[in-house]
């Protein structure tokens, strides 16, 4: 196979797993893999809000080929963020954007909003990929086709790329965040800071768009279940705080509730 990777990085235990990249152990193991003759890269993903960090430990550990992670066009503009996508860039990681469109589900709300992309003859969706897809950090992009209808748009807004500019991007940000996303791309945490809180609101909010929007409803309770008490519980937090603090600006007051209802 072409590449073989750790999924979720960081998600079980980011105490050991953030030094997994630069480690002995998994350094051996990628150049076993990769001697076998059985897969040509090796590699991680991780979702983890402590992504900088273990992208920056990825660069120092010189052995990794390349890393999926939770994206955005906005997150990437983050000092921390921007400063491991340009290590892992000029370390010649190949880097792979996830998670960019999820959640973004009323694409009648970001068509009315950008009628530019109607003149470009662009759904919103492939909007969304050509907003990815401008970063030139990133080899490529992971996403979830589940009809010929949308493998069809992809190949067509693949064919059709151009790079947007710095405006575009920002009308397209705007777009999306007033559509009301369900899922933060660029979650590094802040969310639950402000809002006093131990709960991870950025994977509640993350599984719950798995359930609702993926159609992933046993994975969604399964990964909900696995959650530490401290990590689920949102009782008493600020969510207008975390509202505020959230790139996404999520509406964690309607979200968790529910995520707590079809969830639990």
């Amino acid at each position: 196979m072409d590449l073989i990777f750790i999924h979720a990085l960081g998600d079980h235990d980011i105490n050991t797993e953030i030094e997994w990249p630069k480690s002995k152990e998994f350094k051996e193991a990628a150049e076993t893999i990769r001697k076998s003759g059985k897969a040509r890269f090796v590699g991680f993903s991780t979702h983890h809000v402590r992504r900088p960090e273990i992208l920056q430990a990825a660069v120092e550990g010189g052995f990794v080929d390349a890393i999926m992670l939770q994206n955005n066009p906005w997150s990437a503009e983050e000092d921390a963020m921007n400063r491991a996508l340009d290590a892992c860039h000029k370390a010649g990681i190949g880097l792979i954007s996830m998670k960019q469109v999820a959640g973004n589900v009323n694409l009648n709300e970001i068509a009315r909003r950008l009628p530019d992309l109607k003149e470009k003859k662009l759904k919103p969706y492939q909007g969304l990929l050509h907003a990815i897809w401008t970063d030139e950090r990133f080899s490529s992009c992971c996403v979830s086709m589940r009809n010929t209808d949308q493998v069809r748009d992809n190949i067509d807004a693949a064919k059709r790329f151009q790079p947007l500019t710095k405006a575009e991007l920002d009308r397209i940000r705007d777009a999306v965040i007033a559509a009301g996303p369900t899922l933060c791309p660029g979650c590094d945490g802040r969310c639950s800071l402000a809002a006093g809180t131990d709960a991870e609101l950025g994977n509640l909010t993350r599984f719950l768009t798995y359930h609702d929007h993926h159609g992933y409803r046993v994975e969604a309770r399964r990964l909900y279940s696995e959650m530490p008490d401290a990590a689920r519980n949102w009782q008493g937090a600020d969510l207008a705080a975390a509202r505020n603090a959230c790139p996404s600006k999520l509406d964690f007051e309607a979200l968790l509730p529910r995520a707590e209802k079809v969830l639990g």
